[in-house]
């Protein structure tokens, strides 16, 4: 019987799955890697509603309670509230819910981007002692920059104004639920410098320091349903994986081939 080397049989395999016999080395090199898929750019992601739990820091409170000025929720067309016997109701305010109204979010720099509108709401800020005043109203987040946004009216008009700024959060899986379509955003606002001056010479007393505390902001955002937010908010690097294989290196080493 004739002996068939261990060479041949390998050679009469390989040509048994309908591959050329060719010597192993060969197949050395890996077939080059399919072309990465190019990855859709980052866009503005609507915001289908939410919610914003504003408390407001109890140095601050403290501060305007020892020098005679009174914090309180107003109308929402900045109006004195009434009970139901129709007497003035002006109850001290430390935190308040609002609803977010309109907005988007962006990825800008690696860090949540875009801006907030939030429901309607009037604080007022009153001096007893002088019967001065000021108020506060129209709230907005400029989140690609980091400033509170509001109107302020007092003795000089009315104007838009920064109330204060923040540290922008970073895009993470802390912030954003891709699930969900969802974002949560933790904020510390510090009181601005401009805002500062503004309002202590409204209620005639220094109440507020530039730089101080002003409230911590928890917010929570559901975003467009259909967005996909990996690719919107540029979560994910749209790359292809080689899963080539060196067939001749396998097939070599199951066979004994060197």
């Amino acid at each position: 019987m004739r002996h068939i080397s261990r060479k041949a049989a390998a050679t009469t395999a390989l040509l048994a799955l309908g591959l050329t016999a060719v010597p192993a080395t060969a197949w050395a090199a890996d077939p080059p890697p399919p072309p990465a898929k190019e990855a859709k750019p980052a866009k503005d992601v609507p915001v289908d509603g939410g919610f914003a739990k504003i408390t407001l820091d109890a140095g601050l409170l403290a501060g305007l309670k020892a020098k005679g000025v009174v914090l309180t929720q107003l109308t929402t067309d900045c109006k004195v509230p009434k009970d139901p016997k129709g007497k003035p109701y002006v109850p001290p305010v430390t935190a308040l819910s609002l609803g977010v109204t309109a907005g988007d979010i962006a990825a800008v720099d690696a860090k949540v981007g875009g801006r907030l509108t939030f429901a309607e709401t009037c604080l007022g800020l009153v001096n007893v002692k002088t019967e001065t005043g000021v108020t506060l109203s129209g709230l907005e987040a400029d989140l690609s920059t980091g400033v509170l946004i509001g109107t302020l009216h007092d003795a000089k008009g009315t104007a838009k104004v920064k109330l204060g700024t923040f540290d922008r959060p970073a895009l993470n899986k802390k912030t954003v639920d891709t699930a969900a379509n969802s974002v949560s955003l933790n904020a510390d606002v510090k009181v601005d410098e401009a805002l500062a001056a503004r309002l202590n010479a409204g209620l005639g007393v220094d109440v507020v320091a530039a730089g101080s505390a002003l409230l911590t902001a928890a917010t929570d955002l559901s975003l467009q349903a259909d967005a996909d937010l990996k690719l919107d908010l540029g979560l994910n690097v749209n790359t292809e994986v080689s899963t080539g294989l060196d067939l001749g290196v396998i097939l070599g080493g199951l066979l004994g081939l060197k």
